[in-house]
């Protein structure tokens, strides 16, 4: 939950800062901080799906809730996952770009 929490700040963190214009990369900026945001929100469910299919099975009383080895739904889950698994990528990619991007603007012009 509190990577939801933290994912919502900071989508209103990129969302504020971009309409400002904080930075001279207010478009790139704004899309890592959605990047990152999504990947902190979407941490829930696969937090979720760990505790009740991976670790709740094998360790008597570390489930939350209890639940079957296997998920009644397993699409919805893979959906969920896939989703997470989207956005972990897309936020490394957004990540590896802006820093390049700065990487070469800082050799561009060295202290």
């Amino acid at each position: 939950m509190l990577g939801v929490i933290i994912g919502l700040g900071v989508f209103v963190y990129g969302v504020r800062a971009y309409q400002l214009g904080l930075t001279k990369d207010p478009l790139e900026t704004y899309l890592t901080d959605l990047a990152f945001g999504g990947v902190a929100v979407l941490s829930y469910p696969a937090t979720l799906f760990f505790d009740w299919f991976v670790m709740g099975p094998t360790i008597p009383g570390a489930d939350s809730l209890p639940s079957t080895p296997t998920p009644n739904y397993p699409w919805f889950w893979r959906i969920l996952l896939g989703r997470f698994m989207a956005a972990e990528f897309l936020a490394g990619i957004a990540a590896m770009l802006y820093g390049v991007d700065a990487a070469w603007t800082h050799l561009a012009s060295p202290p």
